[in-house]
């Protein structure tokens, strides 16, 4: 049976979340078909979003998503959507090699995150800052953006497994660039046990090789 509507969504992230893509995508394909034909305007941005994230899980170029959310977020100024988009297209640009456009993507997105109390989003930002400065290669900087996201992550008032699992790693890829073996170790077993705790789709991913990573 299909799920739509914000069920469908939440539905949706979660198959993203743990790695079943064509599942995700078929249910956000779904969900985006059953809206326009209802014309539920305010659910577009909603599975725009999801494609786009299933389409940088998949190493695909996910403009013409972001272009959607961006157009309608132009007319209504729905600030989670405006956040999200600056996520994604940091992502994006992220893995096209452009860092400096990726970082101010990234940064405006953050202060929004942060102005305006989206603190999921805030600590999806922050690592992702957190891989932009690794890129430069910026490895205290990349050091101090994953321990936010995952202090943030972690905070009782918070509680975000998934976010703790992927600050943790970004924590450890960032001890490792700084050839701290010790700290970075600590950090990718930390990230391991959340991930098999929670059934994360990144739950066998190991440390890099040593011879050569809503509203709260």
């Amino acid at each position: 049976m299909w799920v739509y509507s914000l069920s469908g969504f939440k539905h949706g992230r979660h198959l993203l979340d743990l790695g079943d893509l064509a599942a995700a995508r078929a249910l956000a394909d779904h969900g985006l078909a059953t809206a326009r034909k209802n014309n539920w305007n305010d659910e577009f941005s909603w599975f725009h979003a999801l494609l786009a994230r299933i389409d940088l899980a998949e190493g695909k170029d996910p403009t013409r998503h972001l272009d959607k959310i961006r157009a309608w977020t132009s007319r209504t100024g729905d600030m989670q959507w405006i956040i999200e988009a600056h996520l994604l297209a940091a992502q994006h640009l992220l893995a096209r090699g452009d860092t400096q456009a990726a970082l101010g993507e990234a940064d405006a997105g953050l202060l929004h995150a942060v102005a305006c109390g989206y603190g999921l989003l805030r600590i999806e930002l922050l690592i992702v800052i957190s891989r932009i400065r690794l890129a430069w290669p910026d490895a205290p900087a990349a050091i101090q953006a994953a321990r936010e996201a995952l202090d943030l992550a972690s905070h009782p008032d918070c509680g975000y497994a998934w976010g703790e699992a992927d600050a943790a790693q970004a924590w450890g890829e960032a001890y490792f660039a700084a050839n701290d073996l010790t700290l970075a170790r600590r950090a990718f077993t930390r990230a391991l046990a959340v991930r098999e705790r929670i059934e994360h789709r990144g739950a066998g991913r190991m440390e890099p090789d040593a011879s050569c990573a809503d509203h709260t």
